[in-house]
């Protein structure tokens, strides 16, 4: 006869994993969904007028242009490099500000290579001098900035993700310190998720490792609806990712007070 396992907490662990699962798994579901309804979106395959391909058109010349420009800059200037001391940023992509802009293939593999496939998604980066050429490459899509540590420390606790065991679910929460001492205790020491916010604020020898291992953090999308208070958010998150667009090669990233920032997206 098989003992029941009564400690009240052990129980209660169970319940609430199974419940978490339970939510992920719903939450799963919901994405799947909205991603195949757009994929069979029948808006798709309207008709697209003269003057919106026209515009389309121009604004690829223009960024197929700045794109050049940026590569042309960096190629010429390899000769005289001068390292700089590398810093932490966290880099969010945001949706094109102009409806019509399609992202150059240049820049979307920028993009998979950053794990930012998605917009309001966003990760850590340590900012090297080849980094900081590909954040350039894809500057229109991007808001950045140095995060300081509550902000990384409220990243953590609200939006970090990591590799799930469940095959329905690509990535699960990361609230225990039991995951991360399975990962990194043997090989890195790390035995709770403090390390992790240290190793990544400090730019730690294993950034490279943690940083790859959590998922992209998944913010909120910006403010909907016509409301008093949301107009005032909206206008809000739009004035933060304004920036003007230059076709020079040696402009540099613009940087925001992604503190700030962070505060309304998570």
């Amino acid at each position: 006869m098989a003992i029941l396992d009564s400690n009240p907490e052990v129980l209660l662990r169970k319940r609430k994993d199974a419940d978490r699962k339970r939510i992920e798994k719903q939450e799963a579901a919901r994405v799947r969904k909205e991603r195949a309804e757009k994929k069979n979106d029948p808006r798709k395959t309207r008709f697209v007028r003269a003057e919106t391909l026209s515009v389309r058109n121009a604004l690829a010349k223009i960024e197929k242009k700045r794109i050049e420009s940026v590569l042309r800059h960096e190629k010429s200037k390899r000769l005289d490099h001068t390292e700089t001391e590398p810093k932490l940023l966290f880099v969010i992509r945001i949706k094109p500000q102009n409806v019509h802009t399609r992202i150059p293939e240049t820049a979307l593999n920028v993009f998979k290579v950053m794990r930012l496939n998605e917009p309001n998604t966003g990760v850590f980066i340590k900012a090297i001098p080849t980094i900081m050429v590909a954040l350039k490459v894809i500057a229109p899509y991007i808001v950045v900035g140095t995060p300081s540590l509550a902000s990384v420390r409220h990243l953590f606790q609200k939006r970090a993700e990591i590799p799930s065991s469940d095959p329905e679910l690509p990535y699960t929460k990361l609230d225990n310190n039991d995951d991360v001492e399975k990962k990194f205790g043997d090989n890195l020491g790390f035995i709770c998720i403090e390390d992790l916010i240290h190793e990544i604020f400090s730019l730690g020898p294993h950034f490279k490792e943690v940083s790859r291992w959590l998922a992209p953090y998944r913010l909120k999308a910006p403010t909907r609806g016509w409301g008093a208070i949301e107009r005032i958010e909206r206008m809000r998150f739009e004035e933060a990712i304004k920036k003007p667009v230059t076709l020079a090669g040696h402009a540099k990233v613009q940087e925001i007070d992604i503190d700030k920032f962070l505060e309304e997206q998570t």
